[in-house]
């Protein structure tokens, strides 16, 4: 017997919106907290099914049942104006709330975005590098490249508890194993340099740094061209208030510092909100 969750997928996924919400509607009626959600769900669809307050009504709906992703949209959702629609970094404590709960109902990208707001204090919740350090962890264990890349470098930086070489390696290792550039990019710089305990091995460091343009990470910093580390979203992010928005955009930018020799070692920052 066919599924009719998969067939209002179908509908979504070539932008059918009326099949879509005839499919869900009676589902979401009922109770079925998933079909909730896709009447609802407005990252990840190509179309918009219901006008935003009704969106939102049954986002929160599914969100009260305990739905993960429903959670995680509800908290980054900033509100509504002639302007669009707006998402982004929690501004009150409520959003804050929210988002905590989207990462221990284990969404994986709520727990990114926890660890990346906890490193940076661009948010309404507050700085705690400890905090950055274990919600990459979460993140990390469910296998996503960009917080394996950002927790190998917070052990290799120290930041949020001891240096920790050989943990470091490991989780830059596990996001290098998915191609994520900025995991490959800081190897090819610990091999070109060396660390204590890791000789310098300038072929590794050369396979790295192949692999890394390979991968398409800009030169100097700049951001991913055409592989972005998250699909795109339709609604604009808002960025209002936050200190640094070129290093929290949607890409992950690292911004090395130039050492006495002019060369770029070690990143500045790492962490990106979404």
């Amino acid at each position: 017997m066919s599924d009719p969750l998969d067939h209002a997928r179908q509908a979504i996924a070539r932008e059918d919106a009326d099949a879509a919400v005839a499919l869900l509607l009676p589902m979401a009626q009922a109770g079925d907290v998933e079909a909730q959600f896709l009447l609802g769900d407005r990252f990840s669809s190509p179309v918009d099914l219901l006008p935003l307050a009704d969106a939102i009504e049954w986002l929160r709906r599914a969100s009260a049942a305990g739905h993960a992703e429903a959670t995680y949209e509800l908290a980054l959702f900033r509100g509504e104006d002639e302007d669009g629609t707006h998402w982004g970094p929690p501004t009150t404590t409520d959003a804050v709330a929210l988002l905590v709960r989207a990462g221990e109902l284990r969404s994986v990208e709520a727990q990114y975005d926890l660890g990346a707001l906890y490193a940076t204090g661009d948010w309404a919740g507050p700085t705690d590098a400890v905090a950055a350090r274990a919600w990459y962890r979460r993140a990390a264990e469910q296998g996503l490249a960009r917080a394996q890349a950002n927790l190998g470098g917070m052990f290799l930086d120290g930041e949020g508890g001891a240096i920790d070489v050989t943990e470091g390696l490991y989780w830059l290792e596990a996001a290098a194993a998915q191609d994520h550039p900025g995991a490959l990019q800081r190897l090819a710089w610990v091999y070109t340099d060396g660390l204590p305990g890791v000789p310098a091995d300038p072929e590794r460091a050369a396979e790295y740094r192949r692999r890394e343009e390979a991968a398409g990470w800009g030169r100097g910093g700049e951001t991913i061209r055409s592989r972005s580390v998250i699909p795109p979203f339709r609604n604009g992010w808002d960025f209002q208030g936050i200190r640094d928005p070129a290093v929290h955009s949607r890409h992950i930018v690292l911004r090395p510092p130039i050492d006495a020799r002019g060369g770029s070692r070690s990143p500045v920052s790492y962490h990106s909100f979404r």
